[in-house]
């Protein structure tokens, strides 16, 4: 028996695909979360259906099956719903939707062991409770992996972290002003107590360059350049004309901030 369950392709098969399922806690504890949750709720009727026991293993089952392969739907579509947040609403609703089909029958399956014999129209109510439910899940984990990149993000931009929540966003401009530095986001705009060459130090992971002795700007916020009086100017984004220094020039055309 030993040998068998060793080398047994289908056994290693099941065994990986419980791992990617189940194999990190914090799958494992959404689970038994939801199973504990619906346990002692008993929604739709199931603490008048089962007795205790009965009840908590029904819902114990469900979470196991159905609560992985709402994170394997999400998934499989996230990327997309990333590409074209105008239709985000739209993908989530057509998630819960197409989902809902094989939750449903998930359901229909563990329910026949506990009695539940559905007619045609309880079988269009459980479809319909299953998609309002695969919907609420994929707008949870819409949001939870946002917030995931959001932070991410201000991680690798070590600046962002010492300016206000509400200001915080693609970084812009930065400027010396005497002993405080302004920071320029998409978002917004603050002012920190701190040196300049210190905040260029924090820029991370933004392209971008310093171009005049009191001004750093990001390569993706430059929308031109002019030349006033002789003296050379970039214009951002936010409508900001931003110096040039001469000694600064050739650095700010290796960051393809001047052409």
């Amino acid at each position: 028996m030993q040998p068998y369950f060793a080398g047994n392709p289908m056994i290693i098969r099941l065994a990986a695909i419980a791992g990617r399922l189940y194999g990190s806690p914090r799958q494992l504890g959404i689970v038994l979360l939801v199973a504990l949750l619906a346990g002692w709720i008993g929604p739709f009727g199931t603490h008048a259906d089962f007795g205790i026991v009965e009840h908590h293993v029904y819902w114990l089952l469900i979470a196991l099956f159905t609560v992985p392969l709402a994170n394997v739907v999400y998934t499989r579509f996230e990327r997309r719903l990333d590409k074209n947040d105008r239709f985000r609403t739209a993908g989530l609703l057509a998630i819960g939707l197409v989902a809902a089909f094989p939750i449903a029958g998930i359901v229909l399956v563990i329910g026949l062991p506990f009695g539940f014999r559905p007619g045609l129209v309880n079988m269009a109510e459980l479809y319909l409770q299953c998609a309002v439910i695969m919907a609420l899940l994929s707008a949870g984990m819409v949001l939870l992996r946002a917030d995931q990149r959001t932070a991410t993000a201000h991680d690798a931009v070590p600046i962002l972290k010492r300016i206000p929540g509400a200001c915080r966003g693609a970084l812009i401009r930065m400027s010396a002003q005497d002993h405080y530095v302004e920071i320029v986001t998409d978002r917004g705009r603050s002012l920190v107590m701190m040196r300049f060459r210190d905040a260029l130090e924090e820029t991370g992971a933004t392209a971008g360059c310093q171009i005049h002795r009191s001004h750093w700007v990001a390569t993706g916020a430059v929308a031109g350049q002019q030349t006033i009086d002789g003296r050379l100017q970039v214009t951002l984004t936010d409508g900001t004309h931003v110096p040039v220094g001469r000694k600064f020039r050739r650095a700010a055309r290796e960051a393809a901030i001047l052409v």
